[in-house]
């Protein structure tokens, strides 16, 4: 723990240009208006904490920014990062950023120095109380609700007492005041009991990404109105909702035309970027070779991932994924099994090309192929083996197959021909 101190290092570190953005909220001019979130977000009040939570590029920060611009509410914004694991520089961030939200109020906050380690959570309610008494007194006949936006609450460090003061914190919300955190993460263990007592809401990924109306209307309100129904549907299913796909896929555009648009929307050279910076980068060594193995699953079970990967605890990090909302999706069956996102696991094959030499990579796709046939995700088998030149494995596939169903012809006819289309 460094107080004093803590906070001339994140002075230093940061620089004033820093803080200031840290405690601006960014500007949603010419955004698209999220209207369906809006309601959303409005049958939600009564609920003093609403966490927002979605994969990067999802348009959390945007959603609240422009939320805020189109009702007006105003608004304590505080960018969290790492160097908040430190209370003392939380604090004192604090202070400054509700000096900034009314300059010729005069308000004194107390800064956390060390004698107040032995009573963190008196300290904190007391910092709130205040914090709540002088935003509540900025309010007026018109202005009947205040916000206070914590974003990129991600990176705050796991292990840290910044959860428990945040959780202390609005643990106790005076009417009036409302609290948004938008994270890519879910909320941690801490504030399970929050959601259980009905005083936290949330909106997921589920919610958050564009609907196909959306989508459309998204892409044209940046300038791309002569795309047809049919390019729009495939940009759609292609991001699967995504914002910063949608973006990165229409960026650009400009004189090269939808036909352009359309040879580059598996895959473009921004979105890749987009990929490894933002999520690649981001996990283990273990975890990278988990994700580029198991890309060649459409659909799997954690079975199926732990018998390619080899790693016993392919269950924790699928999980992990899905926590971290890192373009993995759990869903319920008969047995769970998962999905990557379209472009990511695009994005995750492109990688696999690049990280296993030419033989590693035959091994995986045939061996991956292989786990498919025993799961009797047949069409996927076939479709890796055709990729791995794996002939010998498809004869095999088809002269059991025929073997299975030679007393159904017309199921028969249907498998051959979906693999004869390969």
């Amino acid at each position: 723990f460094q107080a004093e101190d803590g906070i001339r290092d994140a002075q230093e570190s940061r620089g004033l240009g820093d803080v200031y953005k840290r405690q601006t909220q960014p500007s949603a001019a010419g955004t698209f208006p999220r209207r369906r979130l809006f309601h959303l977000i409005n049958k939600k009040p009564a609920r003093p904490l609403l966490w927002i939570t979605g994969p990067p590029g999802s348009g959390k920060t945007t959603l609240v920014s422009s939320y805020l611009e189109t009702y007006g509410y105003p608004c304590l914004w505080y960018q969290l990062d790492a160097n908040d694991g430190d209370i003392a520089n939380f604090f004192y961030y604090m202070g400054l950023a509700t000096k900034k939200v009314a300059p010729r109020k005069r308000q004194v906050f107390p800064l956390f120095t060390p004698e107040y380690l032995k009573d963190i959570s008196t300290f904190t309610q007391r910092y709130f109380e205040r914090l709540y008494d002088f935003l509540l007194n900025l309010l007026t006949d018109s202005l009947t609700r205040f916000v206070i936006a914590f974003d990129n609450y991600q990176e705050v460090p796991r292990d840290c007492l910044l959860h428990e003061v945040i959780h202390l914190g609005v643990s106790e919300v005076p009417e009036g005041i409302h609290i948004l955190v938008m994270s890519r993460h879910d909320p941690p263990d801490l504030f399970v009991r929050m959601r259980a007592n009905r005083s936290m809401e949330s909106i997921g990924w589920d919610e958050l990404k564009f609907n196909f109306n959306e989508s459309k209307q998204m892409i044209r309100h940046r300038g791309y109105r002569g795309f047809s129904k049919d390019l729009l549907l495939k940009l759609y299913e292609r991001t699967d909702g995504w914002a910063a796909g949608l973006v990165l896929l229409t960026e650009g555009i400009g004189a090269t035309g939808s036909d352009s648009l359309l040879s580059r929307a598996d895959l473009s050279d921004e979105i890749y970027r987009y990929f490894v910076g933002e999520i690649f980068n981001q996990t283990s060594q273990e975890t990278q070779e988990f994700l580029l193995k198991t890309s060649f699953f459409k659909q799997m079970t954690v079975p199926m991932a732990e018998d390619l990967t080899g790693i016993a605890e392919a269950k924790q990090i699928l999980t992990n994924l899905c926590l971290r909302h890192y373009f993995t999706q759990r869903h319920e069956s008969q047995q769970a099994f998962y999905q990557y996102h379209p472009l990511f696991r695009k994005f995750l094959q492109a990688k696999s090309k690049e990280h296993f030499d030419a033989e590693a990579f035959l091994e995986v796709q045939r061996r991956a192929a292989a786990i498919l046939e025993d799961h009797g995700q047949i069409e996927d088998a076939a479709d890796l083996m055709v990729k791995s030149e794996d002939w010998a494995a498809l004869v095999s596939l088809i002269l059991k197959l025929s073997l299975i169903h030679i007393s159904e012809p017309t199921r028969l006819l249907s498998i051959s021909y979906a693999v004869f289309c390969l």
